[in-house]
């Protein structure tokens, strides 16, 4: 009875086929997720850049303004989850305004990960 149960290869396909498929189906979630990460960083960058754009146009744009217009200009659900901060910095002899846009990233498959991601652009700009 042991040589017969031995030599059955009946259902070998199917345990092949559920190991493969687990990896393959891990790899597609992940890559899912690494580029919904870099298309939520790229809104981020555009909406900084186009409010950045706003302190070229208008030097004595006040800091609230400017970070209201990250938040408008950010295409997205949780434009709300933006923190914008904005500091004062000079480099040989100019001063310049350091704008920083962050936002939290959470995975969608809590297995991967339980943390956030911290998605973050920093800009300089003359002041």
């Amino acid at each position: 009875m042991m040589i017969r149960l031995h030599k059955n290869e009946e259902g070998a396909a199917a345990v092949e086929f559920s190991i493969v498929a687990l990896i393959f189906i891990i790899f597609i979630v992940g890559i899912i997720e690494v580029g919904r990460g870099f298309h939520l960083r790229n809104q981020l960058v555009y909406s900084l850049d186009r409010a950045l754009r706003l302190t070229y146009l208008n030097q004595a744009i006040s800091d609230e303004a400017l970070k209201a217009a990250v938040q408008q200009n950010f295409y997205g659900a949780h434009s709300s989850l933006i923190s914008t901060s904005i500091a004062t910095q000079s480099l040989d002899g100019r001063n310049y305004r350091l704008i920083t846009a962050t936002m939290p990233f959470k995975l969608f498959v809590p297995a991967i990960s339980s943390s956030t991601i911290t998605l973050s652009v920093k800009r300089l700009v003359p002041a």
